[in-house]
C-alpha cells in the first residue's frame, strides 16, 4: 500500500477518532472529576504506545527520547489544551465543544501559510477562503444563546476555554508537523504522552480526586481505558503522519466533518 492511500486512511481514523471523544468524556464526567478523567484516559494511551512502540519502534522511541526539547514542550502544550477541553465538557455538549473548537481550522491554515511554503497552492484556493468565512459565522450562531434576544454571541465559560483550545491545538499540530518530518510519529507521541501523564498525575493530586480511580465503578474504569485507544493513541499518531504527507490545511479541513 502506497504512502497517499495509508495518509487518507490515517486521516479517516484520526476523524473518527477525535468525533467520538467527546462523547466518551461525556460519559466519564459523571464518575471523575476532569483532572482524574484526563490522567486515566491519557495514562492508559500512553502504556499501550510504550508497548507498541518498544515492539515495533524501538530506533525511533530511542530518537524520541534524546529529543526532550521538542517532547517535552509538545507535551505541556498538549497538556493544557487537554485540560481545558475536558474541563469544558464539564459544561457543554459534545457537538456544541466539536463546532466551536473548528476555529483552528482558520489559525492552522494561517501558520501553514507562512511557515510551509508547499501548503501555500492550497489554502489560497477560493473554497478554502470561503470555507473560512462560512466557519467563522457558524460559530457565532452557535455562541449566541438567545438570538431572538441578542445577536451577539455569548461567551461563557465552556465557550472561553473551548476557544482557547483552539489557539492551543492549532500551535499543537503545527508544531507536531515540523517535528515528524524526521521523527515517525509513533514513537514521537508515545513520548509526548508519557509527558503528559505525568503532568495529569500532578493535576490530579493537586486539584481531582483521585481516590475515585479505586471507589468507583470498574466498568468505568475499563471504559477509560477503551476511550483511549482510538481518540488518543491512534488518532493522534495518525493525524501526525497524515499531517506529514498530506499537509496540515489540508488535514484540518477534512476535520470539519467530525462534529456530524
Amino acid at each position: 500500500m502506497n504512502r497517499p492511500v495509508i495518509a487518507y486512511l490515517a486521516l479517516a481514523s484520526a476523524v473518527l477518532g477525535w468525533a467520538i471523544s467527546p462523547i466518551f468524556m461525556r460519559v466519564l464526567a459523571d464518575e471523575y472529576d476532569p483532572y482524574t478523567q484526563a490522567f486515566l484516559r491519557y495514562g492508559s494511551a500512553a502504556v499501550i504506545l510504550v508497548v507498541i512502540s518498544s515492539i515495533w519502534f524501538r530506533p525511533g522511541l530511542m530518537e524520541a527520547i534524546r529529543r526532550p526539547k521538542d517532547t517535552i514542550g509538545l507535551a505541556l502544550l498538549n497538556t493544557t489544551m487537554q485540560t481545558t477541553w475536558t474541563i469544558s465538557l464539564y459544561h457543554t455538549t459534545a457537538t456544541t465543544a466539536q463546532l466551536i473548537t473548528k476555529t483552528q481550522v482558520v489559525m492552522i491554515i494561517a501558520m501553514s501559510y507562512f511557515l510551509y511554503h508547499e501548503e501555500r497552492a492550497v489554502i489560497t484556493s477560493p473554497r478554502y477562503i470561503i470555507g473560512t468565512i462560512l466557519g467563522f459565522i457558524g460559530v457565532a450562531g452557535i455562541l449566541m444563546d438567545d438570538p431572538a434576544n441578542s445577536m451577539l454571541p455569548q461567551l461563557n465559560l465552556a465557550a472561553l476555554l473551548l476557544l482557547f483550545t483552539s489557539v492551543c491545538w492549532s500551535v499543537y499540530a503545527v508544531w507536531g508537523k515540523h517535528i515528524v518530518r524526521d521523527l515517525h510519529p509513533v514513537p514521537m507521541f508515545t513520548v509526548v504522552a508519557v509527558y503528559t501523564s505525568t503532568a495529569f498525575a500532578i493535576n490530579m493530586f493537586l486539584f481531582g480526586e483521585p481516590s475515585t480511580i479505586l471507589t468507583g465503578s470498574g466498568n468505568m474504569l475499563a471504559f477509560a481505558a477503551f476511550s483511549a485507544v482510538l481518540p488518543i493513541a491512534i488518532a493522534h499518531c495518525a493525524y501526525h503522519y497524515a499531517q506529514r504527507q498530506l499537509g496540515s490545511a489540508f488535514c484540518i479541513s477534512l476535520m470539519l466533518v467530525n462534529p456530524a
